[in-house]
């Protein structure tokens, strides 16, 4: 299951690759819990949630949603890319898994990385 309004370059992975391995997607409105366990199946694996979303910057309730899928045995994986694990800490309890983006994406900062010799310097 993915939040409605996740990025659509994910929506489209989703749809234009991943179906043809036979995994299905139900996309739902994850500003309330209760559209998530509303849309739920016995089929159901994963809830992918992208909090804030792109581009509409939606809020999901990351506890209410990880008791969710506590509650359902499901994974929880966490986009947080807007976000960062500075201002938001999906990978808190019950969340096993997020997704960042690198360093030189969310921040101004450089990407350090080790040179040839041990040298340090932008990677």
């Amino acid at each position: 299951m993915v939040g409605s309004n996740v990025y659509g370059g994910s929506h489209r992975l989703m749809q234009r690759v991943y179906e043809n391995f036979g995994v299905a997607f139900s996309f739902v409105d994850m500003r309330d819990v209760a559209n998530i366990e509303a849309a739920l199946r016995p089929t159901t694996r994963m809830l992918y949630c992208e909090t804030p979303t792109n581009p509409m910057m939606f809020l999901t309730d990351l506890r209410a949603v990880g008791d969710l899928a506590q509650a359902h045995g499901l994974l929880l994986v966490v986009d947080n890319t807007f976000a960062t694990p500075i201002l938001q800490r999906p990978a808190r309890p019950r969340r096993r898994h997020r997704l960042t983006p690198p360093p030189s994406i969310s921040t101004a900062t450089p990407t350090w990385s080790r040179r040839p010799g041990g040298a340090r310097g932008p990677g």
